[in-house]
Protein backbone atom coordinates (compact mmCIF):
# COMPACT_ATOMS: atom_id res chain seq x y z
CA UNK A 1 0.00 0.00 0.00
CA UNK A 2 2.87 2.43 0.79
CA UNK A 3 4.31 1.42 -2.69
CA UNK A 4 1.05 2.76 -4.22
CA UNK A 5 0.72 6.16 -2.36
CA UNK A 6 4.14 7.04 -3.60
CA UNK A 7 3.29 6.32 -7.02
CA UNK A 8 0.44 8.49 -7.21
CA UNK A 9 1.92 10.75 -4.99
CA UNK A 10 4.98 11.17 -7.86
CA UNK A 11 2.58 11.07 -10.77
CA UNK A 12 0.44 14.03 -9.02
CA UNK A 13 3.66 15.85 -8.92
CA UNK A 14 4.90 15.35 -12.30
CA UNK A 15 1.71 16.32 -13.74
CA UNK A 16 1.45 19.62 -11.56
CA UNK A 17 5.18 20.27 -12.45
CA UNK A 18 4.12 20.00 -16.19
CA UNK A 19 1.53 22.40 -15.93
CA UNK A 20 3.25 24.69 -14.07
CA UNK A 21 6.50 24.58 -16.69
CA UNK A 22 3.77 24.68 -19.43
CA UNK A 23 1.72 27.85 -18.21
CA UNK A 24 4.88 29.87 -17.10
CA UNK A 25 6.02 29.40 -21.07
CA UNK A 26 2.98 30.66 -22.92
CA UNK A 27 3.46 33.81 -23.76
CA UNK A 28 7.51 34.26 -22.98
CA UNK A 29 9.52 34.42 -25.69
CA UNK A 30 12.50 33.82 -23.07
CA UNK A 31 13.16 31.82 -19.72
CA UNK A 32 16.14 32.81 -17.79
CA UNK A 33 17.40 30.38 -14.87
CA UNK A 34 20.07 30.15 -12.45
CA UNK A 35 22.62 27.09 -12.16
CA UNK A 36 22.00 26.66 -8.84
CA UNK A 37 24.14 24.36 -6.96
CA UNK A 38 21.02 22.05 -6.03
CA UNK A 39 23.46 19.00 -4.51
CA UNK A 40 25.10 21.33 -2.21
CA UNK A 41 21.40 22.78 -1.17
CA UNK A 42 20.23 19.08 -0.66
CA UNK A 43 22.73 18.90 2.33
CA UNK A 44 20.71 21.64 4.24
CA UNK A 45 18.46 19.97 5.72
CA UNK A 46 15.89 22.80 5.88
CA UNK A 47 15.92 23.74 2.35
CA UNK A 48 16.41 19.69 0.96
CA UNK A 49 12.39 18.93 1.28
CA UNK A 50 11.40 21.81 0.07
CA UNK A 51 13.77 21.23 -3.16
CA UNK A 52 11.92 17.74 -3.67
CA UNK A 53 8.44 18.69 -2.68
CA UNK A 54 8.93 20.84 -5.93
CA UNK A 55 10.85 18.04 -8.01
CA UNK A 56 13.46 20.90 -9.18
CA UNK A 57 15.20 19.03 -11.44
CA UNK A 58 11.98 17.76 -13.24
CA UNK A 59 10.79 21.39 -13.68
CA UNK A 60 14.27 22.74 -14.97
CA UNK A 61 14.11 19.33 -17.59
CA UNK A 62 11.05 20.03 -18.72
CA UNK A 63 11.63 24.05 -19.35
CA UNK A 64 14.42 23.39 -21.55
CA UNK A 65 12.63 20.40 -23.24
CA UNK A 66 9.49 22.56 -23.41
CA UNK A 67 11.37 25.89 -24.44
CA UNK A 68 13.02 23.61 -27.45
CA UNK A 69 9.64 22.58 -28.70
CA UNK A 70 8.23 25.92 -28.93
CA UNK A 71 11.42 28.23 -30.24
CA UNK A 72 11.62 29.65 -26.50
CA UNK A 73 15.17 30.63 -25.70
CA UNK A 74 16.63 29.79 -22.21
CA UNK A 75 19.15 31.78 -20.85
CA UNK A 76 21.31 30.19 -17.66
CA UNK A 77 22.62 32.44 -15.28
CA UNK A 78 26.16 31.15 -14.22
CA UNK A 79 26.41 29.13 -11.14
CA UNK A 80 28.41 32.32 -9.10
CA UNK A 81 26.29 35.34 -10.36
CA UNK A 82 25.14 36.88 -6.85
CA UNK A 83 21.36 37.66 -8.55
CA UNK A 84 19.83 37.86 -4.75
CA UNK A 85 22.98 39.33 -3.17
CA UNK A 86 23.32 42.20 -5.56
CA UNK A 87 21.46 45.39 -5.91
CA UNK A 88 19.22 45.81 -8.93
CA UNK A 89 19.76 49.73 -8.86
CA UNK A 90 23.41 50.33 -8.08
CA UNK A 91 25.30 46.83 -8.62
CA UNK A 92 26.37 46.88 -5.34
CA UNK A 93 27.26 43.50 -3.19
CA UNK A 94 25.81 43.23 -0.23
CA UNK A 95 28.31 40.07 1.34
CA UNK A 96 26.18 39.36 4.48
CA UNK A 97 22.38 38.75 3.26
CA UNK A 98 21.51 35.15 4.20
CA UNK A 99 18.58 32.73 3.68
CA UNK A 100 16.18 34.70 5.95
CA UNK A 101 16.68 38.05 4.63
CA UNK A 102 13.44 38.11 2.79
CA UNK A 103 13.84 42.05 2.10
CA UNK A 104 17.25 43.24 0.08
CA UNK A 105 18.08 46.91 1.52
CA UNK A 106 21.20 48.20 -0.02
CA UNK A 107 23.78 49.82 2.34
CA UNK A 108 24.25 52.37 -0.74
CA UNK A 109 21.58 53.51 -2.06
CA UNK A 110 18.88 52.98 -0.13
CA UNK A 111 17.09 50.31 -1.90
CA UNK A 112 14.07 48.65 -0.16
CA UNK A 113 12.93 45.28 -2.36
CA UNK A 114 11.80 42.17 -2.38
CA UNK A 115 14.91 39.49 -2.66
CA UNK A 116 13.31 37.39 -4.93
CA UNK A 117 11.73 40.54 -6.86
CA UNK A 118 15.47 41.91 -6.61
CA UNK A 119 17.40 38.94 -7.96
CA UNK A 120 14.53 38.50 -10.89
CA UNK A 121 15.62 41.79 -11.73
CA UNK A 122 18.98 40.91 -11.97
CA UNK A 123 18.69 37.79 -13.81
CA UNK A 124 16.78 39.92 -16.41
CA UNK A 125 19.65 42.96 -16.16
CA UNK A 126 22.18 40.09 -17.18
CA UNK A 127 20.43 38.50 -19.69
CA UNK A 128 20.01 42.28 -21.54
CA UNK A 129 23.71 42.57 -21.14
CA UNK A 130 24.75 39.23 -22.38
CA UNK A 131 22.18 38.67 -24.95
CA UNK A 132 20.34 41.94 -25.65
CA UNK A 133 17.18 43.31 -25.02
CA UNK A 134 14.95 41.98 -28.39
CA UNK A 135 12.65 38.68 -28.19
CA UNK A 136 14.04 35.60 -30.73
CA UNK A 137 10.36 34.99 -32.67
CA UNK A 138 8.70 32.19 -31.36
CA UNK A 139 5.49 30.16 -32.10
CA UNK A 140 4.07 31.46 -28.69
CA UNK A 141 4.45 34.25 -28.28
CA UNK A 142 5.16 36.02 -32.12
Amino acid sequence: MEGDYHSIKVKLSLNKGQKATLNRLFGCCRFVLEDLNTNGMMKNHKLAKAIQDVSWFEIERQINYKSKKYGITVFMAGRFFASSKQCSHCKNIKHDLTLKDRVYVCTECGLVIDRDVNAAINLENLYKEQIGTGCPKSRLAG
